[in-house]
C-alpha cells in the first residue's frame, strides 16, 4: 500500500455502521452492512468481494459482534476453512459460518460453505431474556479455546461452552462497574484473562476454570476525556490497546487516538488525529501486526462514512515506546543534578521532535453520504 493509491469509493460497501471485522491471513471479513451483506477485503488486491447475506430470519443486523473460532473440524482444516461466530445485536441471533476464501481461483461447491447457519440446538444468546445485546462484545478463550466469553448491557458477563452451545454456570457474573456497558472495549490477554474498558471503568478480569468463578481487579481509571466517551473503535496489538474516535457525552463524534500500554499501565495521547471525527467504526489489525484498518463509521451529524483508513502500527506505538525507553535511559545515565538538567533539556527537544513525527495515515477510500 502506498500514498498514491487512487480512491476507489465506488467499490466500498455502503452504510458500514457498527460492523464487526475479523482479520484472516490475507483478507478482512466485514460482517454485515445495512442490507445484511458480508464482504471480504483482499489485503493483496485492495478490493472488496461479497461473501453472502445473513438469512431472512435476521431481520436487521445492528450492533452485533463476530469472532473467529479457534477450534476447527477436520474438514475445515483440510479445506482451509475458518469458522466464524456472529451473535447479539438489537435483533438477537447466534450463527456460525464455515468461511472459505472468496479469492480462491476455484469456487467451492460444498454445501453450507460461506453461509450463516443456526448453531447446534438453535441456541441464541440471551434469547429468552430482556437483555439488550446492542454493543455486545465477545472473546474466544478457555481450555482448547472452546469457551465464548461475552460482555453486554448493563453489567453482565457470561460464558458459553461452544462444544454444545450451553451456558457455563459461573459465579460472580455481575461486573463491578457503575456505568452501564455500551459499545465498550473487551479484549483477551490470554485464554482466561481479559481487559474491559468502558466509561469510567478499567477492569482486569480473570476466569478460574476449576471453580468457574470470575475474579476482578479494578485498575486506575482512564484519562478524563476517556471517562465520558463510548462507541470508539479499538484494537489490541501486542501489549498495546489503541483507541480511535468515539463520541462524547453530547454525542459528538471525536477524532482523537489514545494508546494504552498494558504492561506499564500507561495511557498516552499521541498528537496524531483521524482525518475526520468518527464513531461506530471498527478497527482491526492485520495478522502480522503491521497495519491497522479503520472501517466505516458515523460523524456528528449522523452521516455514514464510506471510508477505509489504513495506518502503520509503528507510527502509533513504536515512537511512543522509543520515547519512554529514552526517558529511562537518560536518567539512569545521569551522574549529577547538572547532568540531569542538561540532559532533560536535550530530551525535551528530542521528545518534541519525536512526537511530532508525521503519522503515516493513508486515506484509501472516502465518500460521505447521508443515511
Amino acid at each position: 500500500m502506498n500514498m498514491d493509491t487512487e480512491p476507489l469509493a465506488e467499490t466500498v460497501p455502503q452504510n458500514l455502521i457498527w460492523v464487526p471485522c475479523v482479520a484472516l491471513d490475507k483478507e478482512i471479513i466485514i460482517s454485515g452492512d445495512s442490507q445484511n451483506r458480508c464482504y471480504s477485503y483482499s489485503l493483496e488486491k485492495e478490493e472488496y468481494r461479497m461473501v453472502c447475506k445473513y438469512p431472512a430470519e435476521v431481520l436487521l443486523l445492528h450492533e452485533h459482534w463476530v469472532v473467529k473460532c479457534e477450534h476447527r473440524t477436520r474438514s475445515q482444516k483440510k479445506y482451509k476453512r475458518v469458522p466464524l461466530l456472529s451473535f447479539g445485536g438489537v435483533y438477537k441471533h447466534t450463527m456460525l459460518m464455515s468461511y472459505e476464501s472468496v479469492w480462491k481461483s476455484e469456487t467451492s461447491t460444498s454445501k453450507h460453505v460461506n453461509e450463516w447457519l443456526q448453531v447446534r440446538n438453535g441456541f441464541v444468546i440471551e434469547q429468552n431474556s430482556d437483555s439488550n445485546l446492542a454493543g455486545i462484545r465477545g472473546c474466544v478463550g478457555g481450555p482448547n479455546n472452546l469457551l465464548l466469553f461475552v460482555t453486554f448491557y448493563p453489567h453482565n458477563i457470561a460464558v458459553i461452552d461452544m462444544k454444545n452451545y450451553q451456558y457455563v454456570q459461573v459465579t460472580n457474573q455481575r461486573l463491578p462497574i457503575n456505568n452501564k456497558l455500551w459499545f465498550h472495549c473487551f479484549v483477551k490477554l490470554d485464554k482466561t484473562s481479559f481487559l474491559l474498558i468502558t466509561k469510567g471503568a478499567h477492569i482486569h478480569i480473570r476466569y478460574d476454570v476449576v471453580t468457574m468463578t470470575f475474579h476482578y481487579e479494578v485498575l486506575p481509571s482512564p484519562p478524563p476525556l476517556f471517562r465520558s466517551k463510548d462507541d470508539f473503535a479499538f484494537v489490541l496489538v501486542h501489549r498495546w490497546l489503541v483507541f480511535f474516535g468515539g463520541r462524547d457525552e453530547r454525542y459528538h463524534a471525536l477524532d482523537d487516538i489514545v494508546v494504552y500500554d498494558i504492561k506499564r499501565k500507561l495511557w498516552t495521547s499521541p498528537p496524531h488525529v483521524l482525518p475526520q471525527p468518527l464513531h461506530a467504526s471498527c478497527a482491526v489489525a492485520t495478522r502480522d501486526h503491521t497495519f491497522v484498518h479503520l472501517i466505516g463509521g458515523v460523524t456528528s451529524n449522523d452521516r455514514s462514512q464510506h471510508v477505509h483508513f489504513v495506518m502503520r502500527i509503528q507510527d502509533l506505538i513504536v515512537n511512543i515506546h522509543t520515547c519512554i525507553h529514552n526517558i529511562m535511559y537518560i536518567f539512569l545515565m545521569c551522574e549529577s543534578t547538572l547532568h540531569i538538567l542538561a540532559k532533560t533539556t536535550l530530551f525535551i527537544i528530542f521528545i518534541g521532535s519525536c512526537l511530532n513525527m508525521k503519522l503515516v495515515l493513508f486515506f484509501i477510500f472516502g465518500k460521505d453520504t447521508a443515511d
